[in-house]
């Protein structure tokens, strides 16, 4: 499973953005062009739509960010891969 994946959101200002996320053992942290910090994403404020799968090779969509990461580690699929 790769650690480095894409991911879009929704910025707090309504645009649509993309950030990696890092697979770690403490967590999915974000790495964001907008902020100098490193954050975890639920930390982030953003709104979650979509991410790589755990193979790298397609997109899954976000039902709700709660369910993002414990999903995708449980390989249990939020939705519908594109």
């Amino acid at each position: 499973m790769p650690a480095l994946r894409m991911a879009v959101v929704i910025t707090p200002q309504h645009e649509r953005h993309a950030v990696l996320t890092v697979v770690t053992d403490k967590g999915d942290l974000v790495l964001d062009n907008l902020t100098d910090e490193i954050e975890s994403w639920d930390k982030t404020g953003y709104r979650w739509l979509e991410r790589q799968d755990a193979s790298a090779s397609a997109w899954v969509s976000i039902e709700t960010a709660p369910r993002l990461f414990a999903a995708y580690d449980a390989n249990i699929p939020t939705s519908q891969t594109h």
